[in-house]
């Protein structure tokens, strides 16, 4: 969900960008993480999906394409909103700026992160409450973090192609870059 939206001609025609979805198998593991915990289990027979999916964005893909490292991106909706938290929170400097949308996650770790976060969540959302989203946001923001939120009145928890279609979503995201080097952690 949301892969058609930024391979769609009018995004990339506007932001060239390479565009990796990753999928949590559910079959082989259900979720991206098998917890909360800041650092990954480094034993790789065990490897979780999302530190094969950072593994391969920040190590493998650079050497083979022309990928910006200051302007990584990632996004996630509703398990992959939780996945693109914990990636900002297990590796605060990699990303420039993340969407999670209809998720949320640890917001203990949240608040090292570099990245430029907007979030998006529906005010009636029963699946995954608003207010897990909320949490993260408050975490970001008493950390004096960039940080928007958008709550989407009445709606619930399938709001992913409402908040891609946010106006000034698609330019802001683009629009990020990692802070210097001399300004990384």
């Amino acid at each position: 969900m949301g892969l058609d939206y930024w391979t769609s001609p009018e995004v990339q025609e506007a932001h060239p960008s390479f565009v990796v979805a990753p999928l949590a198998n559910p079959e082989a593991a259900p979720t991206w993480v098998r917890n909360w915990r800041p650092s990954p289990d480094p034993r790789p027979e065990q490897r979780e999906p999302l530190e094969l999916a950072v593994e391969l964005i920040r190590d493998n893909l650079p050497r083979y394409l022309p990928i910006d490292a200051d302007r990584l991106y990632v996004t996630g909706y509703s398990m992959g909103a939780f996945g693109a938290w914990i990636a900002i929170s297990r590796h605060p400097s990699l990303f420039a700026a993340a969407v999670p949308i209809s998720g949320g996650g640890d917001p203990t770790h949240v608040a090292e992160t570099q990245a430029a976060v907007w979030a998006f969540h529906g005010a009636a959302d029963a699946v995954v409450p608003a207010s897990r989203s909320r949490e993260m946001v408050q975490a970001l923001e008493a950390a004096g973090k960039p940080v928007r939120y958008t709550q989407l009145p009445g709606d619930g928890h399938f709001i992913w192609r409402s908040a891609l279609q946010t106006q000034g979503l698609t330019d802001w995201l683009f629009e990020q870059h990692r802070p210097s080097a001399g300004d990384r952690p």
